[in-house]
């Protein structure tokens, strides 16, 4: 009888691994993305004001940040990836966490840094008339990070990729079985067919 629970016990542990590589796959994913778009922007040499800008870095917070965040069924990372021994790493996460929450996910009004006077609307929004069929370009100033703070964002994907893959390849060590055989070129599911 103690042999069955001990068994069980195991299939637990296995069942918990496989789960956290799924969550690493995903993050990893994450990561690539986050470096691929960092790049881009960067051989474009794009600056604040460029309309495609503040999109792009939209794109980078949310794809950095949603590893972080509480979600149905996925999780966040584990807190070992929110500590840092830089403190250059430490501050470029906590900036982009906190730029998620406050500028790009929800613009929130408090974390602008010109704040209007306006009784009509709490951004600073300048009106400049044209000769347009509508005769009017509204343009909104609103905060967003700077471009001179993208090779800080950079060093810190780059580190969290890094940390991923590690991870992954520890955490798929202790799972897998040496002496199965698979077919190379032939696509599995993990936690499914593999491992």
């Amino acid at each position: 009888m103690p042999v069955v629970l001990q068994i069980t016990m195991n299939s637990l542990n296995v069942t918990n691994i496989v789960r956290q590589i799924a969550r690493l796959v995903v993050a990893s994913d994450s990561f690539q993305h986050t470096l691929a778009l960092l790049g881009h922007m960067t051989e474009l040499k794009l600056g604040i004001n460029s309309d495609l800008y503040s999109p792009m870095m939209s794109g980078i917070v949310t794809t950095y940040a949603r590893n972080f965040n509480a979600s149905i069924g996925m999780g966040p990372l584990p807190s070992s990836y929110t500590k840092f021994s830089d403190t250059n790493l430490t501050t470029a996460h906590d900036k982009i966490i906190e730029a998620r929450n406050k500028i790009y996910a929800h613009r929130d009004v408090s974390h602008q840094s010109v704040k209007s006077n306006s009784e009509i609307s709490p951004y600073r929004i300048f009106v400049e008339l044209k000769p347009t069929l509508d005769g009017f370009i509204f343009t909104p100033v609103l905060t967003d990070i700077p471009p001179d703070r993208i090779p800080d964002i950079i060093a810190l994907v780059d580190f969290q990729h890094k940390r991923v893959i590690k991870d992954l390849s520890v955490k798929n060590e202790l799972i897998t079985d040496f002496g199965k055989e698979y077919d190379l070129g032939k696509t599995y599911e993990w936690g499914v067919d593999i491992p």
